[in-house]
């Protein structure tokens, strides 16, 4: 279990001046969540040199979710 919390500035905005043109535009944006929250599990087998194994994890904060999947194989010399 992940809880991960952003301290500090997490917006940003200005204004965009078009070349050429009197046009302004003013824009702002998010750069990272307050908050966030993770679960990772996964197995993984062992047998002599060969290993493989398998993974699950869910990441979440107020904008966004990410759900994520792995596998590996591995071979020791």
């Amino acid at each position: 279990l992940q809880l991960k919390a952003n301290l500090g500035d997490d917006e940003v905005s200005g204004d965009v001046k078009w070349a050429g043109t009197n046009l302004t535009q003013n824009v702002s944006s998010e750069i990272v969540d307050p908050f966030s929250y993770g679960v990772a599990a996964g197995i993984n087998a062992q047998k002599g040199n060969f290993s493989v194994g398998v993974g699950v994890n869910y990441v979440g904060s107020e904008n966004t979710n990410e759900f994520g999947v792995n596998a590996n194989m591995r071979y020791d010399f």
